[in-house]
């Protein structure tokens, strides 16, 4: 591979990165998709931003505030 600067462009560099890109997109397009996959990529951000306790589960999060409030994020796929 060859060295490239921030004022040059190597053709065949550039070439063999967007063949990898669009290898890339297309096996992502490919790619399913299931409930338990959104849910366990939610997770993590509503650990960041809310106090409680957060439980995943196949269909759904639930989340359970110090005050005892409960909330249900339920994910099911539409045909």
């Amino acid at each position: 591979m060859k060295n490239l600067s921030k004022n040059q462009l190597c053709t065949e560099v550039v070439s063999q990165t967007n063949d990898k890109i669009k290898a890339e997109s297309k096996e992502a397009a490919n790619e399913r998709v299931t409930p338990e996959d959104i849910l366990y990529s939610l997770k993590p951000l509503l650990d960041e931003y809310f106090v409680g306790t957060i439980s995943c589960d196949k269909t759904a999060l639930t989340y359970q505030t110090t005050s005892g409030q409960k909330f249900r994020i339920a994910v099911t796929k539409e045909a």
